[in-house]
């Protein structure tokens, strides 16, 4: 009897989904691509800044308003040197008066009915941004939130634990795609890659493993996927300008762009799998605009005040997490009590 599942052949997959990019059409098509995708990225955030959507079209009007006026009173007083055939009777300056009058009226309500619709549209879109806020921090995606946290927790900070840098303290900025900024981080993100991606694939559970931890492993992949259909739906929406960009980038960008990173291969191998390029299209979109806008989310200066916290406060916490570490990844021949001051009492 044969078998005809037959498991596909990846390396041929990948070369058909890389192929044609080595030549240079593909190559200087891409590129323009890439540069008109930044231009329009920056010039939509400059005129969103300035509010040119509304101010260009008043200043227009305004100045078709000014036009026709002149126009007005031009062809009133060229009326007295026309033709005795052609003459007609001039208009006076009480009819004159009056229809600039009703020109000015008619302007000016279109003016206002201008502002109040540019107004309600930036409102609706800001409301729309702000409920994917209340959403993320809604009781579901909550616990949605701690599966998929303590999954990179055990694949990426515990294993690689940030360290203080003075120059990105007072910045809003990614963690994750700091890694791409030398050779060795560029490593460590694709064995984080590589480890999410085989474990989502992997079954976690025995025999001696408690109910508790058997259903964590089971929800682990179902939630990753409702996590990134969360992101995926917030691409969407900023993609169509159905929610408000700014609103949502000044929140959601290190989240965002943090997680394409940390999942990008999953997100590859769904899209191999199923042979669809679209399968999480708007994250990509998403993390890729927000990236090469640039100006980035700036802390409010009230936010940057002096810190509190002690050496002592730091030195205590490091201890403790390094004890619980040891406890989930037992490292031989460490002792953690080494780490522990002489005068803390829990």
């Amino acid at each position: 009897m044969t078998n005809d599942l037959r498991v596909p052949n990846y390396s041929h997959i990948l070369k058909e989904v890389s192929g044609g990019r080595a030549n240079l059409i593909n190559i200087f098509g891409d590129s323009l691509a890439a540069n008109l995708a930044v231009f329009t990225a920056r010039l939509r955030k400059f005129i969103r800044n300035r509010h040119l959507d509304i101010n260009l079209p008043r200043t227009l009007l305004f100045l078709v308003f000014l036009i026709v006026a002149w126009l007005m009173i031009e062809s009133t007083n060229n009326c007295k040197d026309c033709s005795t055939l052609a003459k007609k009777e001039p208009l006076n300056n009480y009819e004159l008066i009056k229809d600039i009058g009703a020109l000015a009226g008619a302007t000016i309500t279109i003016l206002f009915a201008m502002t109040n619709m540019h107004r309600e549209y930036h409102y609706k879109k800001r409301e729309k941004a702000s409920t994917y806020v209340s959403a993320w921090h809604s009781q579901d995606y909550f616990s949605i939130r701690q599966v998929v946290d303590r999954l990179k927790s055990e694949v990426l900070w515990d294993i690689y634990p940030t360290w203080f840098d003075i120059n990105l303290f007072d910045k809003c900025h990614s963690v994750v795609a700091g890694y791409k900024q030398n050779a060795d981080g560029i490593e460590i993100l694709q064995k984080v890659q590589s480890s999410i991606l085989a474990r989502l694939y992997t079954n976690h559970t025995t025999d001696n493993t408690d109910d508790k931890t058997k259903q964590d492993h089971r929800n682990e992949k179902d939630s990753v996927d409702c996590f990134l259909s969360f992101l995926e739906h917030m691409g969407q929406d900023v993609k169509e300008h159905v929610a408000d960009s700014d609103y949502l980038k000044d929140y959601f960008y290190s989240i965002v762009v943090d997680n394409y990173e940390l999942f990008r291969k999953y997100i590859e191998h769904k899209q191999i799998d199923r042979s669809n390029r679209m399968i999480y299209c708007n994250i990509i979109f998403l993390a890729q605009t927000w990236e090469k806008e640039g100006n980035l989310p700036e802390l409010p200066r009230i936010c940057l005040r002096p810190p509190i916290i002690t050496t002592e406060d730091l030195t205590k916490v490091y201890a403790l997490k390094l004890k619980d570490l040891n406890r989930r990844h037992p490292i031989p021949n460490t002792s953690i009590k080494s780490y522990i001051p002489d005068d803390y009492k829990p």
